[in-house]
């Protein structure tokens, strides 16, 4: 009996050591990986601000488009935390946002590609993005994340509502206020259901260009100025159904209002 269970212990040590090796590879590149994004860090240097500080590489910083990012950032901050009131302490520290040289280093530092991109959690930047100057809106849209996050919101509405809370608060999307795209969609008859609004995980034809204005829209229609009024109770399906139904009648050319 003893040497039958030797050879079965034996057996599975030899079966598993390949993935044994697998894995501990594995764990000696993401050691690898984080030890290579602290040296990227220490070189980095700051244009800091109030709301925002923009890191950046030593050559890049005296470049004015880095100075004008960095002022337009604070800006954007200063601007949707007066929508988000109560945020303080821990929650209002400043927001850390690199400018990667390419997306290559953004997907190796960040662990995924975009515009803007929030960074791995427990390392040293909230934002990591892509410095291109028609993505402005983009990085508001990814820094309202972060700040409503930080504000606690993340959980108290669907995930389709919180992204038009995002888009709510940074205003721009695709190059144009979110409120111009919603005649157009209209139009073109791409405007979601309310269920698809208010479930709890993406529809299979979900579509972040064309449901989020949307969903700012519903946002916007709620009761309250401020995200905490907004929010401070889900909105029913009839609730969101009249908005979004509102919307369909909207003409190329026409506001919020009908006009």
């Amino acid at each position: 009996m003893i040497p039958t269970r030797w050879c079965a212990a034996a057996l599975l040590f030899v079966t598993l050591c390949p993935a044994i090796r697998a894995f501990e590879g594995r764990r000696a590149d993401v050691s690898g990986e984080a030890a290579d994004w602290d040296r990227t860090f220490a070189t980095l240097v700051p244009i800091p601000g109030d709301r925002v500080t923009l890191l950046v590489s030593p050559g890049e910083k005296a470049k004015p488009e880095m100075t004008r990012l960095a002022a337009e950032l604070n800006r954007a901050a200063a601007e949707m935390l007066a929508r988000l009131p109560g945020v303080s302490g821990a929650q209002a520290k400043t927001v850390t946002v690199v400018v990667e040289p390419d997306h290559v280093a953004q997907g190796h530092h960040a662990g995924e590609i975009g515009e803007a991109v929030p960074g791995k959690a427990g390392l040293h930047a909230d934002l990591h993005l892509v410095w291109n100057p028609h993505d402005l809106g983009a990085y508001r849209y990814t820094l309202a994340q972060t700040l409503i996050a930080r504000a606690g919101f993340a959980n108290k509405a669907p995930p389709w509502l919180q992204r038009g809370a995002a888009l709510w608060l940074s205003e721009s999307w695709y190059g144009r206020p979110w409120r111009d795209w919603l005649p157009l969609f209209a139009a073109a008859k791409v405007l979601p259901a309310a269920a698809d609004l208010l479930a709890g995980e993406d529809a299979r034809d979900a579509s972040a260009p064309l449901w989020t204005p949307a969903a700012a829209a519903v946002v916007d229609r709620l009761p309250g100025t401020t995200l905490a009024e907004k929010l401070a109770k889900p909105p029913s399906q009839e609730a969101v159904a009249a908005i979004l139904q509102s919307l369909s009648r909207l003409s190329v050319g026409a506001g919020l209002d009908g006009r």
